[in-house]
């Protein structure tokens, strides 16, 4: 699984699951990483910052608030390389 930093801590979670939505959407399950068990609850309409690996910050709203051990994120894909959206796209998986 592929590692992404969230800005909620600092957290480290893996990548434990992508599924395709559409063409455009795809949507990323984080899991904790290391010895972690627990993530912090997002609340309703809450974000987390990804830093997606071209050294950029990218916020996204977590779709599955309240859960504790995962977080789930919906990445629509928007043009340029420079978007966090087409990193998350072309190079986590």
């Amino acid at each position: 699984s592929d590692s992404v930093k969230v800005d909620a801590g600092p957290l480290e979670v893996v990548v434990h699951r992508i599924t395709s939505l559409t063409p455009s959407i795809k949507e990323f399950e984080l899991r904790p990483a290391g010895g972690t068990r627990m993530l912090p609850p997002a609340e309703p309409g809450g974000h987390i910052k990804v830093e997606t690996g071209n050294g950029q910050w990218r916020a996204y709203s977590v779709v599955n608030h309240g859960d504790t051990e995962r977080y789930v994120i919906a990445v629509k894909l928007r043009g340029g390389f420079s978007e966090g959206s087409q990193f998350m796209h072309d190079f986590v998986g």
